[in-house]
């Protein structure tokens, strides 16, 4: 019997990461850095990539080992 493949959290987390970070290194790449008290950082792009990340893993988790019962 085939299950749903949405009823696994590690795909749901996996994917709302994902879309996060993308959005925010999107973001990130377009505007410049605001506060001065940063030095230049860019904490959009930095988050951003460190979110993408982990959706990146999850999914890979997912991936490696999609049918737990």
């Amino acid at each position: 019997m085939k299950k749903n493949i949405f009823l696994d959290i590690r795909i749901n987390i996996g994917l709302i990461f994902l879309i996060i970070g993308l959005i925010l290194v999107i973001s990130g790449i377009i505007s410049p850095p605001t506060l001065k008290s940063l030095h230049g950082l860019n904490i959009n792009l930095i988050w951003g990539a460190v979110t993408a990340v982990i959706g990146v893993i999850f999914l890979l988790l997912y991936l490696k080992r999609p049918n737990i019962d």
